[in-house]
C-alpha cells in the first residue's frame, strides 16, 4: 500500500477477509504521516464486523521523520479476528519506524464478540485494548512476542469519556515471549 490519503488504509464494510495469498505478501506505509485525530493513527483502520486479517506481513507508518509509530492496525468492528500475520517494525520506509505499532482494539465500550489474535508474529509490536468492556471471548492463542519495546505487551487503556473502568476478561494460552 503506497500514497495512501492521510497514511491510512480504511475498511468500512462487513464480512470481510484481507488475506496474502503469497509467501511474502507485505503492507507498509510510505513517507511519514503525523499522528492526529483517529484514522491518521494506524495503517489499517478496519471498521466492519467479522473482518479477518490473515497471512501478512504488515509494518506501520511512521508518525514523524524519527520513525515513531501508533497503531498498525485498528479493528474497531465486532468480531475481529488476526492470523498467521506477523507485525513489525517498518524497514520499508524512509524513515524506518522504531517499532512495530501496535494491534488495537477500539471498543468504545461496545460489545466486540469475540476477539481473536492467533498464529501471529509481533515484533518490537504488542496487542492494546481500548474501552473494550465487553467481549463474548478474546483469546490470544499460539502468538510470538519478540523484542518488546513499550512495557506491555497485552495491555488495556481507555480513551471514552467518561473512562471504561472494567475491561472483559482475555484468555492468554501457548504464546512465546522472547526478548
Amino acid at each position: 500500500v503506497e500514497n495512501v490519503v492521510d497514511g491510512f488504509f480504511v475498511i468500512d464494510a462487513d464480512n470481510v477477509t484481507i488475506k496474502g495469498m503469497t509467501a511474502n505478501a507485505t503492507l507498509y506505509g510510505t513517507g511519514v504521516t503525523t499522528n492526529g485525530n483517529w484514522g491518521s493513527q494506524s495503517l489499517l483502520l478496519l471498521t466492519g464486523e467479522n473482518v479477518t486479517v490473515e497471512n501478512l506481513t504488515i509494518m506501520p507508518q511512521a508518525q514523524d521523520e524519527s520513525g515513531t509509530t501508533n497503531k498498525t492496525i485498528e479493528f474497531s468492528g465486532k468480531n475481529p479476528t488476526i492470523r498467521n500475520c506477523t507485525i513489525m517494525p517498518n524497514t520499508m520506509n524512509t524513515p524506518n519506524t522504531v517499532d512495530g505499532a501496535s494491534v488495537y482494539f477500539n471498543g468504545s465500550s461496545e460489545d466486540m464478540g469475540t476477539i481473536t489474535v492467533e498464529g501471529c508474529k509481533l515484533v518490537q509490536s504488542g496487542i492494546c485494548f481500548d474501552s473494550v468492556t465487553t467481549a463474548d471471548e478474546i483469546s490470544i492463542t499460539g502468538n510470538t512476542f519478540d523484542g518488546a519495546k513499550a512495557s506491555y505487551v497485552i495491555g488495556n487503556n481507555s480513551w471514552d469519556n467518561p473512562v471504561a473502568t472494567t475491561m472483559a476478561d482475555v484468555a492468554i494460552s501457548g504464546n512465546t515471549f522472547q526478548n
